[in-house]
């Protein structure tokens, strides 16, 4: 069998429930197993009670692994994260049947197609990464790692065990948010020696995988009333890293670090399906009692809008120029939440009930 897994907070569920049911949509026969950061987390999927869902707490994994634990001492939330991954597999997979297959999937991918084209060209491999698939222009980026660490798939064999096993090993090690010439970045240069350290890796180039602002350039983009294809492939999942909420209607997505200008395909092909999908996330959490923010949706842009972020009056002139110079220039988009239908969305007769009398 096939699982996946993912880990996150309450800050985050908008993102995690967009990427299950872009999974169960595409994948309906996988699981997916969330590991809670927070209790606000582990409460509001433990209400929804969504097929397929295996929703466990931090207490639970550091319950297993006490070297987990003792090094959350020194690391922020994001290092944590980094630094429990592997370790969050291999908990896992000591659930599971030998041989199982078990991906582990960042919380900002979303699935456009079955995936299953990427576990064909796994065939009996028992290690799958994806290579970031850098452009000549952004060469330099490879300090970050030449494999994403967003998307890891791990068979349930000797092989597989042994490298979760080492990789939780040099993460509880060091695994900090930083760039080191030794060391690397947190958890994803871990990866680079992998093909020659470990049996059994298999390289993963479907190029309709983990496309993102990364390595779009690379790659001849088309759509269709069939979906996206890049360079003839479907697009399976796409990676949505440098997506910023900057108010609750203007969404920041990340171009200009990546050296990309502004292009309609990716706005309407990948983003406005993306984060209108997050609105509707959104909309339907405040059933739970949960307080929503709209612009606590995704995360919040290290220099978002606010004159708190610029200090001095040269500053927030300044910030603003620049704000208004992109918007301008369209590497942001606006977008505002449209009318949830809820006999097609929603099962639960309370949030049926909300989004009617909403919409009404």
């Amino acid at each position: 069998m096939h699982r996946n897994c993912i880990c996150f907070g309450h800050r985050y569920l908008t993102q995690g429930l967009a990427l299950y049911r872009s999974l169960m949509q595409n994948d309906p026969n996988t699981e997916l197993w969330a590991l809670c950061l927070t209790e606000e987390c582990y409460d509001i999927l433990t209400k929804l009670a969504l097929p397929g869902l295996h929703v466990v707490t931090m207490t639970e994994l550091e319950l297993e692994d006490e070297a987990l634990l003792a090094a959350k001492r020194n690391r922020s939330l994001v290092e944590y994260i980094f630094t429990c991954k592997a370790s969050w597999m291999l908990y896992i997979l000591k659930r599971c049947s030998e041989n199982d297959l078990l991906t582990y999937m960042d919380s900002d991918i979303y699935l456009f197609d079955d995936p299953s084209p990427l576990y064909k060209e796994l065939g009996d491999g028992s290690i799958g990464i994806i290579p970031h698939h850098f452009p000549p222009n952004l060469q330099d980026q490879l300090k970050w790692g030449k494999y994403n660490a967003g998307w890891v798939t791990i068979r349930n064999n000797s092989d597989g065990i042994e490298c979760l096993k080492w990789w939780r090993e040099r993460c509880i090690e060091w695994c900090y948010s930083r760039f080191d010439e030794q060391k690397g970045f947190a958890d994803q240069v871990y990866l680079n020696d992998w093909p020659t350290r470990f049996k059994n890796v298999v390289e993963i180039n479907h190029p309709g995988a983990n496309l993102a602002l990364w390595n779009i350039a690379n790659y001849t983009l088309r759509n269709s009333q069939n979906g996206v294809t890049v360079d003839g492939h479907p697009l399976l999942f796409y990676h949505y890293h440098g997506l910023a909420q900057l108010t609750p209607t203007i969404f920041s997505l990340g171009l200009p670090v990546y050296k990309l200008k502004p292009s309609p395909l990716y706005i309407e092909a990948f983003y406005r399906p993306y984060i209108q999908a997050l609105f509707k996330e959104a909309e339907l959490l405040p059933t739970l009692q949960y307080y929503t923010c709209k612009t606590g949706m995704v995360k919040p842009a290290p220099t978002g809008p606010g004159f708190d972020r610029a200090p001095g009056l040269i500053g927030q002139l300044k910030y603003w120029m620049k704000f208004l110079k992109r918007l301008a220039q369209g590497h942001y988009i606006y977008m505002k939440a449209e009318k949830i239908e809820p006999e097609a969305y929603c099962t639960d007769r309370a949030h049926h009930a909300f989004l009617k009398a909403r919409n009404e």
